[in-house]
């Protein structure tokens, strides 16, 4: 189990610099004879770094922040040597759960390129994916610059002397709000409250324009999240489900673009060879079979498709063409997208034992991604090594509507308050399973061949945790809580998940002994 800790959005003072070293070495001594290496996994800000101008980078802050930690590290070679796992961050910092700090995207990149939701809002947390082809190159040359001055030795703005960063284990890159692989669907922009269901967000322009482009018979106007909601279980409404198949593409293709810039931008640098990483956020509010609207907040987010497998079998039904399986293989293996299909009896099976069964599939790339090479170009990387981190693993089991008002759904529907009545809460169907999703996500990712390098990570998607949440946390973690789920042996021997990476350090450090016995119970 590799043990991972999240730093500060940024470390503002001088007292929280030495706060944030302490937290890192109280961390670091409980893991002592527990585990090799601590990931310290830090955003890289690109509104910090880029602010003015494209061509113009500002590293003195993780000029400072790299050569701290690889001090710290030096510092006390007894103790678990410090990786390091920066992530791109190409989203907006502040207007998330839990932000006290706000770096914005640099104007000269979002002006004009905003997502805009179905209320007309504007969203300036992270460019439209429909900007993809003008943005691309940014990307790539700021994950390039990053890696080629902190794989070697540099010289410091900071410290003004030749400075050394720790070891590079992963290049996360950002994919969307908070940096995560989502439509900005619950974001302040539109006035979101949770646990409402969101809203759709391909109003712009532009999204209008490459939706027609692939279905210029259908009127996009007319389609909004209250439209969906009316609709989307209508088997004879062709309109939301093609519409909502596209959104999900466009959300996987944007994905698929944002790994190859990762690829793109290691490619000829010393991480040639580092994996890749992304996160998934843990949406598990309305997962459940709500009488309303079962699953409408993963929809609108992009991120399941529209089918009744997805979106009424309580995540039972762990088959490739439902709820996030397709997502996880689009990702890690494109070069197959075509080939997989489901029998009459929901068996996976592949296209070539039926070339009749063959379909365009918009999420297939034939050879793959583009493997990066080394910097002298004589041998490339090869497999992908993608890291899948998921949020909320330190959810409960389920989450009621007792526990928590479902604006959408509780007080609309007499149905579900004659249930509530005469049933013990217990019983019913709650709105929530996040454990449920956690253990969704961790069967996905089982059924990618292993030859492709995927790992899949957990972590908790608030900070402030407690002791039934770590709890919770190891229940997940422990392969013996997932019955039937599993009918072949493990990947990751004690667990189906290989990462564990808790938000944030000074939690780690509160709880070490917690997160020591994680460790080292789920070792192998």
């Amino acid at each position: 189990m590799q043990a991972c800790v999240m730093a500060p959005l940024k470390i503002t003072n001088d007292d929280e610099w030495k706060y944030f070293c302490n937290n890192i070495n109280t961390v670091r001594t409980s893991l002592k004879g527990v585990s090799q290496y601590l990931t310290v996994s830090t955003d890289v800000w690109w509104g910090l770094v880029q602010e003015e101008h494209p061509e113009k980078y500002d590293w003195s802050y993780y000029d400072r922040l790299s050569y701290t930690l690889k001090c710290i590290s030096d510092e006390r070679p007894d103790l678990p040597e410090i990786n390091w796992a920066p992530i791109m961050s190409f989203h907006q910092c502040g207007g998330n759960v839990g932000d006290n700090i706000y770096i914005k995207i640099p104007k000269w990149a979002i002006t004009d390129r905003e997502f805009i939701s179905d209320n007309g809002n504007k969203c300036q947390e992270y460019v439209s994916f429909w900007h993809d082809n003008d943005m691309l190159q940014y990307y790539t040359s700021f994950i390039k610059t990053f890696c080629k001055r902190y794989s070697d030795s540099y010289y410091s703005v900071f410290f003004k002397k030749i400075c050394v960063a720790p070891s590079i284990v992963e290049i996360n890159v950002s994919c969307g709000p908070a940096g995560e692989l989502r439509y900005p669907s619950y974001n302040s922009h539109d006035n979101y409250q949770y646990p409402e269901y969101g809203h759709t967000q391909a109003k712009s322009h532009t999204a209008i324009e490459r939706f027609q482009q692939n279905y210029s018979e259908c009127n996009q106007q007319i389609i909004n999240s209250t439209y969906i909601k009316q609709n989307y279980r209508d088997t004879n409404n062709h309109l939301v489900k093609k519409y909502l198949t596209w959104y999900n593409n466009e959300l996987i293709l944007h994905g698929q673009r944002m790994i190859q810039a990762a690829l793109d931008g290691i490619n000829g640098t010393k991480l040639y060879n580092c994996r890749i990483g992304i996160k998934i956020p843990g949406i598990h509010w309305n997962s459940n079979n709500n009488i309303n609207g079962p699953r409408l907040s993963e929809l609108f987010a992009g991120l399941i498709p529209i089918n009744d497998d997805s979106l009424h079998n309580n995540f039972n039904n762990n088959e490739i063409e439902s709820g996030y399986t397709r997502l996880i293989w689009a990702l890690s293996r494109p070069q197959d997208m075509p080939e997989i299909y489901q029998d009459k009896h929901k068996t996976t099976k592949f296209l070539i034992d039926h070339p009749s069964k063959l379909k365009p599939n918009p999420l297939y790339i034939r050879k793959g991604y583009n493997m990066s090479k080394c910097p002298n170009n004589i041998k490339s990387r090869e497999r992908l090594d993608l890291n899948i981190h998921f949020t909320c693993a330190e959810m409960p089991s389920l989450i009621s509507c007792d526990t928590i008002e479902d604006k959408e759904n509780k007080l609309h529907n007499s149905e579900w308050h004659i249930q509530k009545l005469s049933t013990n809460i217990s019983q019913i169907n709650p709105y929530s399973k996040p454990r449920a999703l956690v253990k969704h996500l961790a069967w996905c990712g089982q059924q990618i061949p292993s030859e492709t390098g995927l790992k899949m990570g957990v972590e908790n998607a608030l900070a402030g945790l407690s002791n039934d949440k770590w709890e919770n946390i190891r229940h997940i973690l422990d392969k013996n809580n997932y019955g039937d789920l599993f009918k072949l042996p493990h990947k990751n021997g004690h667990s189906p998940f290989a990462m564990i990476n808790i938000l944030r350090v000074d939690d780690a450090a509160q709880f070490s002994n917690q997160y020591r016995d994680l460790i080292k119970e789920f070792s192998y």
